[in-house]
């Protein structure tokens, strides 16, 4: 297996993204696609990455490969990457990662891979979402700024023109609202009124490599759980599936 994208820093940001969360894991190699999907450790958060053959400059692998690994090791070493250095990721037969950034010199790491349950796949979730909202990444990350000063859980809401995200502290509360007249709500499309509250933690979480101009899709309904997609390129996805906070 021999893959190569010409940014580092696109996968060391997908990458830290899941790391954050999940300490280890199977990253999935397969003719056609390259994906892995996991759980925190407490199960509220699950993670899938998927990126299609087409996206990478080169895509040289004729049968599936499993990769076990510690992301904290993975992630120090993508850490290194600058934004010009070119990725290179291949494996030799010898149960070891060889990682390369070349920029202005080539650097090479072999990370060793771990020993993992390959069978992880969790599969499709399918969950009735009763509200989209398509949303810039610059109002979420600055949401997350604003709520972080008030509380530590998020309430979701939506109607058919009105997206809301609200923080309840001991003594203080906080309120963004958009409406399609404002420029940060790209689209919504609600089947019916929507409400559910979340862990501002794990929101977070999804949003530390988001950048401001990335749309972002939001998709969640009554007291279920709310999923996150961020496109950082086109064919690559990073989704998240957070469960609900059941309030009293």
């Amino acid at each position: 297996m021999r893959v190569v994208y010409h940014s580092g820093k696109t996968f060391a940001d997908i990458f830290q993204t899941i790391g954050n969360v999940i300490d280890e894991g199977v990253i999935v190699v397969e003719p056609d696609r390259m994906y892995f999907q996991g759980m925190d450790p407490s199960r509220v958060m699950l993670i899938s990455f998927e990126a299609d053959s087409s996206v990478f400059d080169k895509y040289e692998v004729e049968e599936t490969e499993y990769l076990p690994m510690n992301f904290s090791m993975l992630n120090k070493i993508l850490k290194r990457a600058k934004k010009k250095d070119e990725l290179i990721l291949e494996t030799k037969g010898d149960n070891i990662l060889y990682v390369t950034l070349k920029g202005t010199a080539t650097r090479t790491f072999k990370v060793p891979l771990i020993s993992l349950d390959t069978e992880t796949n969790i599969g499709e979730i399918n969950i009735p979402f009763t509200a989209r909202v398509d949303i810039m990444g610059n109002v979420m990350k600055d949401m997350i700024r604003d709520a972080k000063l008030v509380g530590d859980t998020l309430k979701f809401y939506a109607n058919e023109n009105t997206f809301k995200v609200m923080c309840q502290g001991m003594t203080s509360e906080f309120i963004l609202e958009l409406g399609l007249e404002d420029e940060g709500l790209l689209d919504i499309e609600v089947k019916e009124e929507s409400k559910s509250s979340y862990n501002l933690k794990y929101i977070e979480s999804a949003f530390k490599k988001v950048n401001s101009t990335d749309a972002i899709r939001i998709q969640f309904g009554n007291d279920i759980p709310i999923q996150i997609v961020w496109e950082p390129v086109t064919d690559v996805k990073v989704t998240f599936v957070i469960a609900p906070v059941v309030e009293d």
